[in-house]
């Protein structure tokens, strides 16, 4: 059986289009430029920032899917890395149906907020409490990421 990839881009042009050359020799893959939230609608960034784009309330617009809607749409998925600049806890909310009845593995970040190392693992075992939840601190230059995985 052949697994596809979902590869979510960013709502910088110039990195969502590193994405896709990058992904251009993967067989099976799919890149969207979407922002992934809690629901579908439209969002707006200072998108021409690169990694330090944000949202606003006015802005360049980008539409936003949930993670469930990705599920129906390409299939259960067995892996979710979630770095997704403090919409953690949104993204969580668009993936319940898919995080209760599917389980897959997650590498979620939880250092964008103080309360996010609490809050989002509380959150994880509130919708599936089968998760087993572990938190690793990893050194990178120039910044420090701490991740959960939960499988």
């Amino acid at each position: 059986q052949v697994h596809s990839s979902v590869m979510l881009g960013s709502v910088d042009k110039k990195t969502f289009k590193k994405l896709q050359i990058n992904c251009e020799s993967l067989e099976n893959c799919v890149t969207l430029n979407n922002a992934v939230w809690n629901e579908s609608t439209e969002l707006f960034f200072d998108s021409d920032k690169g990694r330090g784009s944000s949202a606003k309330e006015i802005g360049d617009g980008i539409s936003s899917v949930t993670v469930d809607e990705l599920r129906e749409k390409y299939g259960t998925f067995t892996y979710i890395n979630i770095d997704v600049e403090g919409a953690e806890k949104e993204l969580l909310q668009g993936a319940e149906t898919t995080l209760k009845h599917h389980k897959p593995k997650l590498c979620m970040a939880v250092y964008h907020r103080s309360e996010d190392i609490f809050d989002l693992i509380n959150r994880v075992k509130e919708i599936n409490p089968n998760y087993k939840i572990y938190l690793r601190h990893h050194p990178h230059i120039s910044f420090w990421d701490t991740n959960i995985y939960c499988i």
